[in-house]
């Protein structure tokens, strides 16, 4: 098993899947956990005219994850759980 499914394994094992599941409510959770606040902004801002669905921005106060606009409510949770999961460096 990996390094990264081994992290993601074990933060989702201290979670609260609560029912009926909201992305709203994961991503509330899952700040609370990290102690750490994490905002959802629709639209791309300065990072429109980039091939992206969304981005995840690490502030040192905060987390933002941006997403496209215009997205269905599915896409948009697709998009938000995709900046979620690990992330890598790029080389």
């Amino acid at each position: 098993m990996d390094e990264d499914r081994l992290i993601a394994e074990r933060a989702i094992a201290k979670l609260t899947l609560r029912r009926p599941w909201s992305m709203q409510r994961f991503v509330e959770e899952l700040s609370l956990q990290r102690d750490r606040p994490i905002e959802i902004v629709e639209g791309l801002g300065e990072f429109e005219s980039i091939d992206y669905s969304g981005i995840w921005i690490p502030f040192p106060e905060k987390d933002l994850i941006r997403h496209r606009s215009g997205v269905t409510q599915v896409e948009r949770d697709g998009i938000i759980a995709h900046e979620l999961g690990p992330h890598r460096p790029r080389a």
